[in-house]
C-alpha cells in the first residue's frame, strides 16, 4: 500500500487537517527531551501539572461552545455573523479574564490563580480549532495546531536562559500562541 493511496480520500483539506492533527500529537514527544536536558525535571513536572490542570479547567471554561459551533456553523447558516460576533467576544473575554488573573496571581502568589489564568487562555484554543474546523479553513486549523503545540514549548527551551519563572514563562508563550489564534479566528461583522 502506497501513502498516495492512503492520502487520496481526504483531499488536500483533509490531509492537512490530517498533518495538523498528527503534527499536534507527535511535537510533545518529539519536544519532550530537549525541555528535559535544558530545565530541572521540577521544572518540567511544574510544565506538566500546570499545563494538565489548565487544560481540564479550560474544557470546563468553554461550556460545551466548541460542540455549538460546529452544530451551528453547518445546520444553521443563516446565523453565522451571529456565532462569529460571539466567538470574538468571547475570545476576547477569555483573553482580558486571563491577563488579569494572571496579573493579580502575581501580586498575591496564588498558584490556583495561575491554573485558572492558563485556563482562560487554554480555553481559547479550545474554541479557535473548532471555529476553524467549522468553517472549512483547513490550513489555518493545521497551522493553528502546530503552532499551538510547538510554539509553548519551542519558546520555553529558547527563553529560558534567560532566568524567567518557567511557569510565568509558560504562561507567556501560551499567551503568545493564544493571539495567534484570535488573529486568524476573528471575523470582521457586516
Amino acid at each position: 500500500m502506497k501513502i498516495k493511496d492512503i492520502t487520496i480520500p481526504f483531499g488536500s483539506s483533509g490531509n492537512i487537517y490530517l498533518f495538523g492533527a498528527v503534527t499536534q500529537g507527535i511535537v510533545p514527544i518529539l519536544l519532550t527531551p530537549f525541555l528535559t536536558r535544558n530545565i530541572s525535571t521540577f521544572e518540567f513536572g511544574q510544565i506538566s501539572v500546570l499545563n494538565s490542570i489548565s487544560l481540564i479547567i479550560s474544557i470546563i471554561f468553554t461550556f460545551g461552545i466548541p460542540i455549538v459551533i460546529s452544530r451551528s456553523y453547518i445546520l444553521e447558516k443563516s446565523k453565522k455573523n451571529k456565532l462569529d460576533r460571539l466567538i470574538n467576544q468571547i475570545t476576547l473575554l477569555y483573553l482580558i479574564f486571563g491577563v488579569i488573573i494572571f496579573v493579580i496571581y502575581k501580586i498575591l502568589g496564588y498558584s490556583t490563580l495561575l491554573f485558572l489564568s492558563s485556563g482562560f487562555i487554554f480555553a481559547i484554543y479550545q474554541i479557535v480549532l473548532p471555529t476553524l474546523r467549522a468553517r472549512n479553513q483547513a490550513n489555518y486549523f493545521a497551522i493553528y495546531s502546530i503552532v499551538n503545540t510547538l510554539l509553548p514549548l519551542f519558546l520555553v527551551l529558547f527563553f529560558f536562559n534567560f532566568k524567567i519563572n518557567v511557569l510565568d514563562l509558560f504562561f507567556f508563550v501560551s499567551l503568545i500562541s493564544s493571539f495567534f489564534g484570535l488573529i486568524i479566528a476573528f471575523r470582521k461583522i457586516d
